[in-house]
């Protein structure tokens, strides 16, 4: 499961990973969004260097190392252009 959420200040964010829990301020978190709209889809099916399906992204200054298969891939995508576009559907199953 993916989710986030913002701290009672909202100057922090929460990112629930599978169970791991990384606090990160919205400079992350765009960065984030950033480094995820970069992924190119098709690319990521039909590359021959992408054999397993996974995309592996550092966030936080190094600190966190998050691995996405396609399912997560898709996930993360879905949740922050949710979070960016004042939709309320930031939690998937």
């Amino acid at each position: 499961m993916i989710k986030i959420t913002s701290s009672k200040n909202k100057n922090l964010f929460s990112l629930n990973f599978h169970e791991k829990e990384i606090e990160m301020k919205f400079c992350e978190l765009l960065f984030l969004r950033n480094k995820i709209n970069a992924i190119n889809i098709d690319t990521h099916f039909y590359s021959d260097s992408n054999f397993f399906g996974i995309e592996i992204i550092s966030i936080c200054s190094l600190k966190h190392v998050l691995i996405f298969e396609t399912e997560d891939l898709l996930s993360i995508k879905y949740v922050l252009e949710n979070i960016f576009s004042n939709q309320k559907h930031t939690v998937l199953l």
